[in-house]
C-alpha cells in the first residue's frame, strides 16, 4: 500500500491506495482548525500517523502533493502568499 498525502492550505486528504491505484481507504483532516498556530506539518504528520493505526497497515511508501511552492531539491516549502502561518520553511 501506498501513503498518498494532498496537503492543502485548509485540508490534507489521506489515502491508501494499492499497486495499481485503486484507492482504498481515504480520510480527511482539518489543517486551519486554530488559524494555523499548530504548524500545518505537525497536524499532518498526526493525521497521517493516527490514519495508518486505525488502517493497520505499514505503507511501502508515501507520495505527497502540497500547496504552495516547494523547493524540490531539498523538499522545503519556499512560498505560500503568506496567508499560511508556520508553512514557509517547512521541510517536507
Amino acid at each position: 500500500m501506498i501513503l498518498a498525502l494532498d496537503i492543502g492550505g485548509t485540508a490534507v486528504k489521506l489515502g491508501l491506495l494499492d499497486r495499481e491505484g485503486t484507492i482504498c481507504r481515504k480520510a480527511s483532516a482539518d489543517v486551519a482548525f486554530d488559524g494555523y498556530r499548530t504548524p500545518i506539518f505537525t497536524t499532518v504528520v498526526a493525521a497521517a500517523r493516527r490514519f495508518l493505526e486505525e488502517s493497520g497497515v505499514s505503507p511501502e511508501g508515501i507520495a505527497v502533493s502540497a500547496t504552495g511552492q516547494v523547493e524540490t531539491e531539498h523538499g522545503i516549502i519556499i512560498g505560500s502568499n503568506g496567508k499560511i502561518l508556520n508553512y514557509e520553511g517547512t521541510r517536507l
